[in-house]
């Protein structure tokens, strides 16, 4: 768990309107989960339908010391203590409802394409469309977005 995912989680669940989104229920951080039909007093039960937040990677900071040729090429237009973690938004529509998934899918990316999570003040979706990824064993479409992110780093 990270608070890049969290916010990103949060961010969603607060502007997705395509299905109602509660952080922790059908939007989740981490990997994607088998879903469930019940949970224990420690975990809940996890929707067909839900939603995943990824951290993959990026830039964690950069520390610039004014010496550009000591810099890395692709490095050199990064601005001292500005951090680019990227996520995968990971979308799972119910059994069987391809439109219902993608719709699902599309309206995650418009939110963080049209405004970056809260701590953060650019969001690059990587791509112009969710990728469907696969139909799970139990007829569930799959569909997955990259986002680069960027924060300022305090």
């Amino acid at each position: 768990m990270s608070t890049t995912e969290d916010a990103v989680v949060d961010h969603l669940a607060a502007n997705v309107t395509a299905v109602a989104l509660t952080a922790g229920e059908n939007v989740r951080n981490g990997p994607v989960m088998q879903a469930t039909t019940s949970g224990t007093s420690a975990t809940r039960a996890i929707p067909g339908e839900c939603v995943f937040v990824q951290e993959t990677g990026g830039i964690k900071g950069v520390v610039y010391n004014g010496n550009l040729d000591a810099v890395e090429p692709e490095f050199t237009n990064l601005i001292q203590g500005e951090a680019f973690p990227s996520v995968q938004i990971w979308v799972r529509s119910k059994p069987n409802d391809y439109s219902g998934g993608h719709a699902l899918a599309e309206d995650c990316l418009r939110v963080i394409d049209r405004k970056p999570p809260v701590g953060f003040f650019d969001a690059q979706v990587v791509g112009s469309s969710p990728n469907q990824v696969r139909k799970d064993a139990q007829d569930r479409f799959e569909f997955s977005i990259n986002v680069d992110l960027r924060q300022q780093r305090r």
